[in-house]
């Protein structure tokens, strides 16, 4: 089709007039129904697809400027890295459902050039002003290249992810095992805590080594050796490490690297200023999406094997003790 045109190096050159965009029409919109206005955004990702055999990653329609405010121009992000660029013919149905999602036509106002991006089941607006209509009119290629999906350039991303924080990763991580579990004995003894008897994880180790590239780490091992939990505290089994790990792993691997990073992070370059990454192993959970865990890629101050505090109600990672033993023992002074 000559309306899809491949992502690659020469798509930034490309002006408006360079695209094709033949008249189409939307035939999967039903009779109207107030109730059932949120899934426009679905019924146009279905009806693109019907015509391209492709998922659709993401949509814009476009409507040019105030004198044509009622021609609609649509591209399209496909799976397979292509864009796809068409006018969808104003029909009524097509109005009608329009409507539900502009507010300024609901109230019959006079509609304005707007841009919409329509995601699977939510969308958003704004209004084409004079300096974003050159933008997208005059610089169409840039402005596609711009907005691609994040799974256009997948590779990319990974890589960067990659090169930022190779140079941090530090498996040798050292951890004074006596003082562990004297710490652990005494917390257990104050605290009156009851132990859970350790079991073999050998075959969740053997999992978490083939999901992460690298081993679990011998300092969690060890510590393993003694519990298997720890009733009546955050402290988890090896099982739900793995677990919680493989749940904050998922969320690196969506988010790209400008996601991860906290450019306001205060953590004196001892904890990298990201929300996440794979280097850091849950270990003790204390509540609400939150835990501290084994750091194994420390910034330029910190040091392998400190126990670092991250989670859903932080935008990065923060030092919380230089080791295991050292956490186990804030536990026996924390009057909390």
């Amino acid at each position: 089709m000559q309306n899809i045109c491949a992502y690659n190096d020469t798509l930034k050159t490309k002006k408006w007039h360079d695209l094709h965009f033949p008249a189409i029409e939307i035939t999967n919109l039903p009779s109207f129904s107030q109730d059932e206005s949120y899934i426009f955004s679905d019924l146009l990702h279905q009806a693109v697809k019907d015509r391209t055999d492709q998922d659709v990653l993401k949509l814009f329609l476009i409507t040019p400027d105030t004198q044509l405010s009622n021609h609609f121009y649509m591209v399209a992000y496909l799976q397979d890295k292509t864009i796809f660029t068409a006018e969808v013919l104003n029909t009524p149905l097509f109005s009608q459902w329009l409507t539900t999602i502009d507010r300024e036509r609901r109230k019959g106002v006079e509609p304005k050039s707007k841009l919409y991006d329509l995601a699977s089941n939510s969308l958003s607006s704004r209004p084409i002003s004079r300096a974003f209509a050159e933008q997208i009119f005059t610089h169409t290629g840039e402005f596609i290249d711009e907005n691609i999906p994040n799974a256009f350039k997948a590779e990319e991303l990974a890589q960067q992810k990659i090169d930022y924080i190779t140079p941090f990763i530090n498996l040798d991580a050292y951890e004074n095992f006596s003082l562990v579990k004297q710490n652990l004995t005494l917390l257990v003894e104050s605290e009156g805590l009851k132990i859970i008897e350790p079991i073999d994880n050998e075959a969740i180790y053997q999992q978490f080594k083939m999901q992460a590239g690298f081993e679990f780490p011998t300092i969690l091992k060890d510590f393993l050796t003694l519990h298997n939990g720890i009733e009546k505290t955050g402290f988890m089994n090896a099982q739900t490490i793995l677990k919680e790990w493989s749940s904050w792993q998922n969320v690196y691997q969506q988010w790209t690297l400008d996601d991860l990073i906290d450019t306001y992070s205060s953590n004196d370059a001892t904890v990298l200023p990201l929300y996440c990454t794979p280097y850091w192993i849950p270990i003790f959970n204390q509540g609400s999406g939150n835990f501290y865990a084994l750091d194994l890629a420390p910034n330029s101050k910190g040091k392998p094997g400190q126990v670092i505090s991250f989670g859903a109600d932080q935008e990065s990672g923060y030092l919380q003790a230089h080791s295991l033993a050292e956490l186990i023992a804030g536990f026996m002074h924390n009057e909390d």
